[in-house]
């Protein structure tokens, strides 16, 4: 792999880390177009793994984040966190149901 290539995917990788996994904005800034961007996740194993790991940091912080503020009872983060839960329950329950 080129050493250009390879510092470009670092470059975007730490602006994924620092702008929430906006890929628009990282490729942006990085001046790599989102193509190059969606071909390197296709064909390069490791680099997919990096950003796989980003979003799952991403994920955890948010998580951790939005659940601080539920302990500290903001109404608005628990609505969104019984919204969330009350809708992945709805689909991993539902059953048929006929009318009649």
């Amino acid at each position: 792999m080129q050493t250009r290539t390879k510092i470009k995917k670092e470059i975007i990788l730490n602006l994924l880390r620092n702008n929430g996994g906006d890929v628009r904005h990282a490729c942006k800034q990085s001046k790599a177009s989102r193509t190059q961007f969606y071909d390197w996740l296709k064909t390069d194993t490791e680099f997919k793994a990096k950003v796989e790991s980003v979003y799952k940091g991403i994920v955890i912080y948010t998580t951790t984040l939005l659940f601080s503020k539920v302990k500290s009872e903001n109404i608005k983060a628990t609505k969104i966190v019984c919204k969330h839960n009350l809708k992945r329950l709805d689909s991993k329950y539902r059953t048929n149901r006929t009318r009649v």
